[in-house]
């Protein structure tokens, strides 16, 4: 269930029952992972990070990456390629390789930590070569228009409000 929330003049969406922010990035989880160290480390936050079992709808093969900071605040990192049922075409046919993944962020609880969340990802976009939201590497988002808004949307406001 999705709770939509209008604050300030703009809409934003957030998960009703799991008070997650979430956004998709193009970069590898990989390297999301080594880059969001360095901006706790630099902020002075003490995280602990885990590996999850994969998440089957969004690639079988890698596990999940949960950063705790503080104890108190998470970033799950999911690795995004291709749904399953596009994966066993793609293996098929042999053209699994052209998957390349972005990155699925999902931080949380957000309500609570809304500002120090931002902050991290205002930090961690500066990480990024280009947009932080260009996921148009994946074969999957090509033409994912109305997801690709909607992501860019969400980063923009991120990087653009101080203190959100």
């Amino acid at each position: 269930m999705l709770k939509i929330i209008l604050e300030r003049g703009q809409i934003e969406v957030i998960s009703f029952f799991n008070n997650r922010w979430e956004v998709y990035a193009g970069q590898s989880q990989e390297e999301i992972a080594q880059n969001l160290k360095q901006v706790l480390d630099r902020q002075g936050y003490s995280y602990t990070v885990k590996k999850l079992r994969p998440q089957v709808m969004y690639d079988a093969s890698r596990e999940q990456i949960l950063v705790t900071v503080n104890e108190e605040f998470n970033f799950l990192l999911i690795h995004v390629s291709a749904d399953p049922v596009s994966r066993i075409f793609a293996s098929v046919f042999g053209v699994l390789e052209r998957y390349c993944g972005v990155t699925l962020i999902s931080a949380y609880p957000y309500k609570e930590y809304r500002k120090d969340i931002m902050e991290v990802m205002r930090n961690l976009s500066t990480y990024f070569e280009g947009e932080p939201w260009d996921i148009s590497q994946n074969v999957n988002f090509q033409f994912a228009f109305m997801l690709k808004m909607i992501n860019k949307k969400k980063w923009q406001k991120c990087l653009t409000q101080k203190g959100v």
